[in-house]
């Protein structure tokens, strides 16, 4: 996890509990964008940061089971999955 700044950690919080809130599964990174008033690709740096990709709405069930299969062979340390999240909001 890289560290963020207080700024970041504060914003990171505020991502963290909105998610908890509403459930990872039911929340969308721009839902948490809008509600935040920041943008979608700082919502996406965080996750990145924290390790928390993957976790949001949009996550496809095929990419959570290949981010699994991963960590079980002990690559989830050098396979950052939140790469993913930001693939996938690109396209």
């Amino acid at each position: 996890m890289t560290k963020l700044g207080p700024k970041r950690e504060a914003l990171a919080y505020r991502i963290w509990t909105m998610a908890q809130r509403r459930g990872w599964e039911n929340i969308t990174q721009q839902d948490i964008a809008d509600e935040l008033r920041i943008s979608a690709g700082s919502v996406s740096q965080i996750l990145i940061a924290k390790g928390w990709g993957g976790r949001t709405a949009g996550t496809t069930d095929e990419r959570r089971e290949h981010t699994s299969q991963l960590a079980a062979k002990g690559r989830g340390a050098r396979f950052d999955t939140n790469i993913l999240d930001v693939v996938e909001m690109m396209r």
